[in-house]
C-alpha cells in the first residue's frame, strides 16, 4: 500500500469519530451522518417534528446542522435523531471529514488538550530518557527533523492538509512531533508547543461562552435558519503571500541546502539536521497563532462569535476592504437652507422648521399642531427646482401648515466623526476600499476606490482574489459573499436573516474598528515572527556547517 492509500485510509477512519453536538436554552444543534439529500432531509424534519417534547425543527444548510427546540431532554432528542437517521438510510454513513465550523462544537477544545497533553508527556519522556545518560540513536534526529519539517514547511503541509483536513492534519503532525521530540530529548520546542496550546484553549473557551451568550439572539427563532445555502465555489488560488510566506517558502529551500552542506562537511547527517531543525518556519507559524489566539478570545470576550478562527491567522494577508453603505450613509442631517413659498415669511419658516427638525432622525416627518415637516422627493420645474439644483447631494422637507405649503428646507447630510475616522484608518493602513452601494451618492464622501452594487458583490470578491488580493468583506446583516472572501465580519440586525455564512458576527461599529487595527497588529506580528524564524535559521545553518554537538542541536 503506498503512503498516499495510508493517509487515506486514516483519513476514512477518522471519519467515523463521534457526532459533533451542542446543546444549550432549550435548542439542541445537531450534526447528521452522510450527505443527506433535499428529500431526505425534508423526511428527517417531517419525523422528528411528530416525536413528542419536540417544539420546532429545523435544516441550518449554512452551518450544516439540524437545530431543534425542545422541552424532552437532550439525550432523549439524539436517540430520536439517530433512529430517524437509521429509518432513512442513513445509519452506516460516516460523518463528513471536515465540516463547516460551527462556534459550539468541543472538537477543537478536544484536539487541543491531546496535543497539550502530548507536549507534556514528551517533556518528561524526554527528561526520563536523559537521565540513563545515553546519547539517542542518531535516526531520531533525523526524525524530529522530519517532522518538524512535515508540519511546519509549506509545501508539505499543504498536501498533508489536502489528504487529511487541516484540524486531523494539525492533531496527527503534532502527535508525530511530540514524539519523536520526546525519543530526541527535546524539551524546548515542546515547552513553546504547549504555551500555544494554552493560548488556543482559552481561545476557544471564551468563543464557547460568547455563543452560548448569543445563540438565543441568533438562532432561536425557526425563521433564522436559512435551508438552503447558495454555493460560491472554491477560492481563485492560493491567498497572496505575507510576511511569514515570504520567508517560508526561501527558508524551506535554504534548509534542505544546508542540510546537504552540512552533510558534506561534517560526514554525519545527525549534525547536519540542524539546518532543518532551525530553519523550518516554527516561530513563525507559533508567532502567528499566538497572535490568532489571543485576538480570538478579545473579539469573544467584547462578544462577537467566531464561526471560523482560520480567518484571524489571515489578517496579515488582507489588503482590500469592501464595506456597506448601510454602514457609511451619513445618519445625522443639518438644515443647510430654506425656500420660502407663497407669502410666508423667512423668519417664520426659519424658526418653525428647526423647531420642527430632529438632527438624530433627519428623514422622518414630524408633526406638532398644524404645522408639519414632511420629506418630499426633489422638485421638478419652477422655483423649487432652481432651489434644489444649487443644493446637490441634499435631502428636501417641507414644511406645512395645515394644506398649505410654507417653505422647503435643504438638508446636508452630516457624517459622524466615527465615520471619518473609520475611512481614514483604512487609508492609513494602505487598503483599497471599496462600498457595496446601489447609490454612489451617500457613500461619495469616503473616496472609495470602487462602489460595486450587492448583484455584483460576489463576482468582485472573486475578481479581487483572483488578481492577488486579499479581502475583508464587512456586511450588515446576511450576505452570500461573506463566505467567498478570505475574511467577513458581519454586525447583525435582528430585523434581518442571521448572517451565518460571515466568519465573525459582531455588533456595532466598534467591531470593524478592532478588526481593521488587528490588520494591523497582524501584519507586525508576522514580521517580528519571521524575523525571529530567519535568526533561528542562520544559527542553525552555523551549527550544522561547524558540526555542533549533539546537545546543542537538541536544544
Amino acid at each position: 500500500m503506498s503512503i498516499t492509500d495510508r493517509i487515506g485510509a486514516i483519513a476514512r477512519r477518522a471519519r467515523e469519530s463521534r457526532r459533533r453536538v451542542w446543546s444549550g436554552d432549550g435548542r439542541t444543534w445537531v450534526e447528521l451522518r452522510g450527505r443527506a439529500d433535499d428529500e431526505r432531509l425534508d423526511r428527517i424534519v417531517e419525523r422528528l417534528q411528530g416525536v413528542p417534547g419536540i417544539r420546532w425543527v429545523r435544516w441550518n444548510a449554512s452551518l450544516q446542522r439540524l437545530v431543534i427546540a425542545h422541552d424532552a431532554p437532550a439525550e432523549a432528542v439524539l436517540e430520536a435523531v439517530r433512529e430517524v437517521e437509521r429509518a432513512c438510510g442513513l445509519g452506516q454513513e460516516p460523518f463528513a471529514a471536515d465540516p463547516p465550523k460551527h462556534p459550539g462544537d468541543t472538537t477543537a477544545r478536544t484536539r487541543s488538550v491531546v496535543r497539550a497533553a502530548a507536549n507534556v508527556a514528551s517533556v518528561g519522556i524526554g527528561a526520563a530518557l536523559g537521565v540513563t545518560g545515553e546519547r539517542p540513536a542518531p535516526m531520531t534526529i533525523d526524525l524530529a527533523a522530519l517532522s518538524q519539517a512535515l508540519e511546519n514547511l509549506p509545501a508539505a503541509r499543504r498536501w498533508i492538509d489536502d489528504q487529511l483536513g487541516g484540524s486531523r492534519s494539525d492533531l496527527l503532525l503534532g502527535l508525530a512531533n511530540s514524539a519523536s521530540s520526546a525519543l530526541a530529548r527535546g524539551a524546548t520546542g515542546q515547552a513553546v508547543d504547549l504555551v500555544s496550546r494554552g493560548l488556543r484553549l482559552m481561545e476557544i473557551r471564551a468563543q464557547r461562552d460568547a455563543w452560548r451568550r448569543r445563540e438565543p439572539e441568533l438562532g432561536g427563532r425557526p425563521e433564522d435558519h436559512p435551508s438552503v445555502a447558495t454555493p460560491v465555489g472554491e477560492r481563485p488560488g492560493h491567498l497572496p503571500r505575507g510576511p511569514i510566506e515570504r520567508y517560508s517558502e526561501p527558508a524551506a529551500m535554504a534548509s534542505l541546502g544546508g542540510f546537504g552542506f552540512g552533510v558534506a562537511a561534517t560526514g554525519k547527517a545527525e549534525r547536519a539536521a540542524a539546518s532543518i531543525l532551525g530553519a523550518v518556519p516554527k516561530p513563525a507559524r507559533v508567532g502567528r497563532e499566538a497572535f490568532g489566539a489571543t485576538l480570538g478570545r478579545h473579539l469573544a470576550q467584547r462578544g462577537v462569535v467566531v464561526t471560523d478562527n482560520r480567518v484571524l491567522r489571515r489578517l496579515d494577508r488582507v489588503d482590500t476592504v469592501v464595506l456597506p453603505a448601510e454602514l457609511l450613509r451619513p445618519r445625522w442631517g443639518e438644515l443647510e437652507d430654506l425656500l420660502p413659498l407663497g407669502n410666508a415669511g423667512r423668519g417664520e419658516v426659519q424658526i418653525r422648521a428647526h423647531r420642527l427638525f430632529l438632527p438624530e432622525q433627519p428623514d422622518d416627518a414630524r408633526v406638532e399642531g398644524e404645522w408639519a415637516l414632511l420629506p418630499v422627493d426633489a422638485p421638478v420645474g419652477g422655483p423649487r427646482a432652481a432651489f434644489a439644483a444649487g443644493l446637490p447631494g441634499r435631502s428636501f422637507l417641507e414644511l406645512r401648515r395645515g394644506d398649505r405649503a410654507m417653505g422647503l428646507v435643504a438638508v446636508r447630510p452630516v457624517v459622524e466623526a466615527a465615520l471619518r475616522a473609520l475611512v481614514a484608518q483604512v487609508r492609513r493602513l494602505g487598503l483599497g476600499l471599496l462600498v457595496c452601494a446601489e447609490q454612489a451618492d451617500p457613500v461619495l464622501w469616503a473616496h472609495p476606490d470602487e462602489v460595486v452594487s450587492s448583484v455584483d458583490l460576489l463576482r468582485r470578491v472573486r475578481e479581487l482574489q483572483s488578481d492577488d488580493h486579499g479581502v475583508l468583506l464587512v456586511t450588515v446583516g446576511e450576505e452570500v459573499a461573506s463566505a467567498a472572501a478570505d475574511v467577513s465580519l458581519a454586525l447583525h440586525d435582528p430585523s434581518r436573516p442571521t448572517p451565518w455564512r460571515a466568519h465573525l458576527v459582531g455588533r456595532a461599529l466598534a467591531d470593524v474598528e478592532l478588526l481593521l487595527e488587528a490588520v494591523d497588529a497582524a501584519r507586525r506580528a508576522s514580521r517580528q515572527s519571521a524575523w525571529i524564524a530567519g535568526a533561528e535559521a542562520a544559527a542553525g545553518l552555523a551549527q550544522s556547517l561547524q558540526g555542533q554537538k549533539y546537545s546543542t542541536i537538541r536544544r
